[in-house]
């Protein structure tokens, strides 16, 4: 029976090597993800510059409802995408606060944002969620961004994003803001006050 288990666990173990399958922590910033798998952060983390850089597709960051603090820099961001070919990233139940930028896609398709709050960002140029680069076809459900110095959602080149259940106040330019812009960008249940 003791064979059998080591067995087991040795195919296992092959089986999840083979798929690429990871599951890591991030405990700190900056941080960069560099192979595809799943992370979860660990508890609240803080940054004086970016977070979380991904640089490899095919990526789940689990925040655990877990915040994500900047300095209210204007140049740094929480969760960003470092290139524009980066696809199939997941990012669930986190609360991002006061970075420049809060979540940036460049050029990325098929991301998730799932239960997702961006607060107080302070980029001059962008501000909560920037999608650009015709990053296309991404999904954001149950969003919150309030309180930028710029824009909430700031959408440039981009076509097919939809948004559901997404609530956008008090930004000071526009809550949401498409420029250059494809088409089919779609926008469900949208609360603004």
């Amino acid at each position: 029976m003791k064979l059998l288990n080591i067995f087991a666990v040795v195919v296992f173990s092959v089986f999840f090597s083979i798929a690429g399958v990871s599951a890591d922590t991030i405990s700190s910033c900056p941080t960069t993800i560099s192979s595809s798998g799943t992370y979860t952060l660990t508890g609240d983390l803080s940054s004086s510059n970016y977070c979380i850089k991904v640089d490899a597709s095919n990526v789940v960051i689990n925040c655990g409802g877990h915040k994500i603090t900047g300095t209210s820099g204007t140049t740094n961001y929480g969760i960003s995408g470092y290139n524009g070919d980066v696809n199939n990233v997941t990012i669930n139940d986190c609360i991002i606060d006061k970075f420049g930028d809060g979540i940036v896609i460049p050029g990325g398709d098929n991301w998730q944002v799932n239960n997702v709050v961006v607060a107080n960002s302070t980029s001059n140029y962008y501000g909560g969620i920037y999608i650009s680069g015709s990053a296309n076809y991404n999904n954001f459900n149950n969003v919150e961004v309030y309180g930028g110095i710029k824009y909430g959602v700031y959408i440039y080149g981009s076509s097919n994003n939809n948004f559901t259940g997404l609530y956008s106040h008090s930004n000071s330019n526009y809550d949401i803001y498409l420029t250059n812009s494809g088409s089919g960008n779609y926008f469900d249940f949208i609360n603004f006050s």
